[in-house]
């Protein structure tokens, strides 16, 4: 080969699209300038649990380049949500918590993305940035349990500011998000965090709950990742038991609107079957093509919950 055609090789590759062998971190606070730019602060001061825990949010996209843009949060250690407000409000609203293991939160697929199908139907979305358990808290297996009780306690304590119902504030999550919505959807009264203001004293109960193809249990058929981050390595059969959505699941103590998917972690086309179904659960099989579709999954599932809702403390 040539000096000219190794030039010509050399230009060649120079002018080809450059793409990341890993993760790339994003600069500042890893935001595109379609991100909403109104973001709620859950906790006034130092997190539950956080004394000496000193982490900087960061962000990564995991396809640099690509567009739109598929980021991950990690080192969470300003807990907060980012508010899509919709155009024309309908008074209702939801709270998304994004899946990633119990060791990161899908920021785009299962939240931003999610958001906007949600804002174009009128619904005021609240995506949260929880605190991750294995990152260094006190009480690790109930930090993220706090923050999803103090969101919906900040979001209905604000209802006038939103142009929302109260009675109409729902949670939903994918994946880990999914084990946390299921968590606030029956320990929504347990007493994990002492209270720091006035919001602390509103109901943190949602109006309806939508687990998406969620963590359940802790036990036999876990998702071995986010058990370890949320309960550590060798967690004992009360932990095992005590986290265990399908364990503490509880009729009469539900939200009275609820629309439970329990889908694989694949997202294959057969549901999971769970040790115990709620009477109100209804397992759904997806096409593959919705199935990949977390937003589609999501609205579905919203009109599945909507249609159920009924007044009282059941929702069946």
């Amino acid at each position: 080969m040539d000096r000219r055609n190794m030039i010509g090789l050399g230009l060649a590759a120079a002018a080809m699209p450059k793409f990341a062998l890993a993760d790339t971190v994003m600069p500042g606070d890893g935001s595109v300038p379609s991100d909403p730019k109104e973001i709620v602060t859950l906790w006034p001061g130092t997190p539950p649990g956080g004394a000496g825990v000193h982490l900087p949010n960061r962000i990564q996209n995991r396809d640099p380049g690509a567009a739109p843009v598929d980021r991950y949060i990690d080192q969470v250690g300003n807990p907060s949500m980012i508010v899509f407000r919709p155009d024309k409000p309908d008074g209702s609203a939801i709270i998304v918590a994004p899946g990633g293991g119990y060791s990161r939160e899908m920021m785009d697929f299962e939240g931003t993305d999610v958001a906007r199908r949600f804002n174009a139907a009128g619904v005021t979305v609240f995506v949260l940035r929880y605190r991750l358990p294995g990152e260094g808290w006190a009480n690790r297996s109930d930090v993220p349990l706090q923050d999803a009780q103090r969101a919906m306690r900040l979001v209905r304590a604000n209802a006038a500011k939103y142009a929302l119902d109260p009675a109409r504030i729902g949670f939903m999550g994918f994946s880990a998000g999914g084990h946390v919505a299921c968590s606030i959807a029956t320990r929504f009264a347990a007493k994990v965090y002492a209270p720091v203001d006035a919001a602390d004293s509103v109901d943190a109960r949602p109006s309806f709950s939508m687990p998406i193809y969620p963590v359940v249990t802790m036990g036999d058929g876990r998702h071995a990742g986010s058990r370890d981050k949320l309960l550590g390595e060798n967690p004992s059969a009360e932990a095992i038991d005590a986290y265990s959505c399908k364990s503490i699941y509880r009729p009469m103590r539900r939200p009275p609107g609820c629309a439970w998917l329990p889908m694989t972690m694949s997202c294959r086309r057969s549901p999971m079957r769970w040790p115990i179904s709620p009477p109100c659960a209804r397992p759904i099989s997806w096409p593959r093509s919705m199935s990949s579709r977390p937003a589609a999954m999501a609205m579905a599932s919203a009109r599945l919950s909507e249609s159920r809702m009924r007044p009282g403390p059941t929702c069946c």
